[in-house]
């Protein structure tokens, strides 16, 4: 099993503020997730703990120690900080994007081919399958999303598609990678165990 640490540089994140040492054995702590103990992550869970310029390391648990694990990470009573993996940065972000559109887009070809949808269903997420596959910009595919939901309101259930309709309009959202960018794991949290893979490959490996 491989672990990872998600650091800004050398320092702790999400609300930490160790500085780290590669090689070091940390000093051993209460194991309490959230607010006590050393916390790490796995392939799976690292889409949630990432974001842009942040550096993956591996990690480990130390001899010995207690570990426990969460939903989304571990915590362990003491660690050792391995070697960096390489670090996020906008090639990054461009191939987790890519990840995200392949997999929105299979979610849509999926629920088109559902057979209980109406022809009028059917064909307005046609018409989102052809918005999303054409040349226009990021910023005329939000306004041509925005434009299909005000009929949505009126012919699909106001449940999974609309969740669907509001993933692409984030997913052209995060083209600018400023407020709404790739990381938000609210949004995408679903796809995350293929996006952990995804980052782990294409990570800068400049120091």
């Amino acid at each position: 099993m491989k672990y990872y640490k998600v650091l800004d540089g050398m320092n702790s994140c999400h609300g930490g503020v160790h500085v780290w040492q590669q090689g070091v054995k940390t000093p051993a702590k209460v194991v309490k997730p959230c607010e006590s103990g050393w916390h790490f992550t796995d392939e799976d869970n690292l889409f949630h703990w990432c974001s842009r310029f942040y550096s993956i390391y591996e990690i480990r648990p130390a001899a010995k120690a207690q570990i426990i694990k969460t939903p989304t990470k571990y915590v362990a009573s003491s660690v050792v900080l391995g070697k960096k993996l390489g670090t996020i940065d906008n090639h990054t972000s461009a191939k987790v994007r890519d990840k995200i559109f392949e997999l929105l887009n299979n979610s849509l070809n999926r629920y088109i081919n559902k057979p209980k949808l109406t022809k009028k269903n059917r064909a307005l997420l046609v018409k989102l399958r052809t918005l999303i596959n054409s040349k226009k910009s990021d910023l005329e595919k939000q306004d041509g999303i925005l434009k299909l939901e005000e009929a949505l309101f009126n012919t699909l259930s106001y449940t999974y598609v609309n969740k669907l309709f509001n993933n692409f309009l984030y997913y052209y959202r995060s083209g600018n990678d400023s407020y709404y960018n790739v990381f938000n794991t609210g949004r995408f949290a679903p796809y995350k165990k293929s996006l952990g893979k995804v980052i782990l490959q294409n990570l800068s490996k400049g120091k």
